[in-house]
């Protein structure tokens, strides 16, 4: 897993690794339409770093969705 995809814009960040979150609070589960329209359960709310060309930034409040 080499290559991100960011996008500016949204709600909100999701991710189906849990292995990339530093912290998750599994028992935080949400319902989020996607933008296809689909309407999915979340698993999890947490945080993560992300080592950049410039550097480490931490995204907080991602959520998991396997």
């Amino acid at each position: 897993m080499n290559t991100w995809l960011i996008g500016s814009g949204c709600t909100c960040h999701i991710t189906k690794f849990l292995s990339m979150f530093s912290s998750i609070n599994q028992s935080i589960q949400q319902k989020v339409k996607l933008g296809n329209g689909d309407t999915v359960q979340t698993k999890g709310k947490g945080k993560f770093s992300l080592s950049t060309k410039k550097g480490m930034i931490i995204i907080k409040d991602v959520l998991y969705i396997p």
